[in-house]
Formats: structure tokens, sequence, C-alpha cells
């Protein structure tokens, strides 16, 4: 699991910095190498047409764009293809309503928030299992 975690490229789409830097301390600590940061959901778009990554971990509610709008709009661009994003939505809901928006707008994963770093090394886990990630 360790070299899934040195490879693995990981966009993180998050608003709040302090959150956002959590985040990405937690991936690193759980050995995740290859990572940026943007604050919104269309500026994680205007990244990735320019980069590369394997997974997202995004914010639920953001300005500009939310993280369901973003998503809705990655799978409409993808139509099932072979190189499908993973991602993960982190959210402070945790009910079931707000867990299944996530799900229905194609999200793979869900991570409440305050993140846990259990909780982050097991949404990658599933990501390594679910073999979506190259």
């Amino acid at each position: 699991m360790e070299a899934f975690f040195a490879a693995v490229r990981i966009l993180v789409v998050e608003d709040n910095r302090m959150n956002r830097d959590i985040v990405e301390r937690q991936l690193r600590r759980v050995g995740c190498t290859q990572i940026a940061t943007v604050t919104n959901g269309q500026e994680a778009l205007d990244w990735l047409r320019q980069h590369r990554c394997d997974i997202i971990v995004t914010d639920c509610q953001m300005p500009v764009m939310d993280g369901y709008e973003m998503t809705r709009r990655i799978r409409s661009v993808e139509h099932g293809g072979a190189l499908r994003l993973y991602i993960i939505a982190l959210s402070a809901s945790a009910m079931d309503e707000d867990i299944a928006r996530c799900f229905s707008v194609g999200m793979d994963a869900h991570v409440a928030k305050p993140t846990q770093l259990a909780a982050i090394r097991e949404a990658l886990e599933k990501a390594a299992a679910a073999g979506l990630v190259q």
C-alpha cells in the first residue's frame, strides 16, 4: 500500500486554508507525496485541463463552484472512460441524505470533517481496492 500512496497523484479542493493544510498534512502522513491544492471547483477544472491526477479530495461547500457541481462536470466529460477520477468528498455534513447526495453526483467516497487520519487512509485504500486509480 505504501507504494500506492507514494505514486498516487492527488488534487485537494478546499476553500478553507486551515482545512486544506490539515488534509494535505494528513495525506503526507500516510505517505502521499504528489499533492496539488486549489481553492474551489472552478480552479480544479482549470487545473485539470493542464495536469493529471488520480484522486480528488474535495470539500462539498465552496464559493465560485462547489464540489457537487465540479463532480457533475467531471463525470459528464468522462463518459465512463478508462480514465475515471476517484473523488472523495469532504463534508461537515454526515447525515445520510448529505452522504447520498455526494454519491448521487458521482463521488466515490465520503469523509466527515473534521477529517481524521484513519478516515483519510481508509478512503485512499478503497480507491486502491476499487482499481480506479492507475
